[in-house]
């Protein structure tokens, strides 16, 4: 990656803009946009412990489901597009018993334009 490139995603991180919600771990999934599709089993252990001892650290950045083609309406749901590590940390949790499927999930909102950013930044 040259520097030109560089200077574009850093550029293109500080136009995002999203607010932050909080959503409970029902409501969360995983967006066909995140790049992460698997994780090593022993990766979301040590990050689910450490989640479950220190609390979450880091938003997710998620954006709004939508039903319908015409008129669209929100679902109430949200797919994560970036922390999909961090959402299956928090699902083995609840699979665990140590927190439930309200338990709320901090997140960062983003528009839809804005929710491509992590797939274009892993990419490079």
């Amino acid at each position: 990656m040259d520097l030109s490139e560089q200077t574009q995603i850093v550029e293109a991180i500080k136009r995002v803009q999203g607010r932050e919600i909080t959503v409970s771990l029902k409501h969360l999934f995983r967006d066909a946009l995140n790049v992460r599709r698997k994780t090593p089993a022993r990766s979301v252990e040590e990050l689910a412990a450490l989640i479950y001892s220190q609390s979450l650290l880091q938003n997710l950045i998620v954006r709004a489901e939508f039903s319908g083609k015409k008129a669209s309406k929100p679902t109430g749901r949200y797919g994560v597009v970036a922390g999909g590590r961090r959402l299956e940390a928090l699902n083995l949790l609840f699979t665990q018993g140590k927190i439930d499927a309200d338990f709320p999930v901090r997140c960062l909102e983003v528009s839809q334009g804005c929710s491509l950013l992590p797939r274009i930044m892993a990419s490079w």
